[in-house]
């Protein structure tokens, strides 16, 4: 009898040290599990945020093509000296951030981009302004994204309106213009302006 008693609080001591054990250690499960939901959060964000620069980047394409936005030629260096003197900043911090001129053609596929038809890189701007709208929906719901994420989901949607009459071809006679909103000063809203 004694024995089963001593086996009896043993085992009673033994569970509340597991106990305090095991409080720590649930604590530290549920502050990686929030760390890592935040992590994946800022990961689609960033991934939204590069969706929009590419979708920007394929528009101004378009818009260059269709006679909207005029790039000075002077010779065949004016442009690579353009780009050289816009992300000279980037040059100081190194390889990761810091693209040549030859670099960006290649990725850039631009001489293609200019060289095909329009309708390429309207498409693509369409497709692209969409799959961001799309990642920036996912945290609609997340308070702390909230703020950052509604101007952008409207700018989003501006543009894939304006891309899609663009691709249309019924706005022959408008021009496009960009315009930033005090909430996304980063990102343009395309805005259709008749040319009276």
């Amino acid at each position: 009898m004694r024995i089963c008693k001593a086996n009896k609080s043993e085992l009673l001591e033994n569970s509340r040290r597991n106990k305090k054990k095991l409080k720590p250690r649930l604590n530290h499960e549920e502050h990686f599990r929030i760390r890592s939901a935040i992590c994946q959060d800022q990961l689609i964000l960033r991934y939204g945020h590069s969706a929009m620069a590419d979708a920007t980047f394929h528009m101004t394409v378009a818009l260059i093509k269709m006679g909207q936005i005029r790039v000075p030629m002077w010779s065949e260096e004016s442009e690579r000296l353009r780009f050289e003197h816009r992300m000279g900043f980037l040059s100081t911090i190194g390889d990761p951030l810091h693209v040549s001129y030859e670099e960006f053609l290649v990725r850039s596929k631009i001489r293609e981009l200019t060289g095909g038809d329009v309708a390429v890189p309207l498409q693509r701007a369409v497709d692209t302004f969409e799959l961001a709208r799309s990642q920036f929906e996912k945290l609609v719901d997340r308070p702390e994204f909230t703020m950052h994420t509604k101007p952008v989901i409207l700018v989003c949607r501006t543009n894939v309106v304006v891309a899609r009459l663009l691709l249309a071809g019924n706005v022959r006679d408008r021009r496009v213009t960009y315009q930033f909103m005090p909430e996304s000063p980063i990102f343009p809203i395309l805005k259709l302006v008749s040319d009276k």
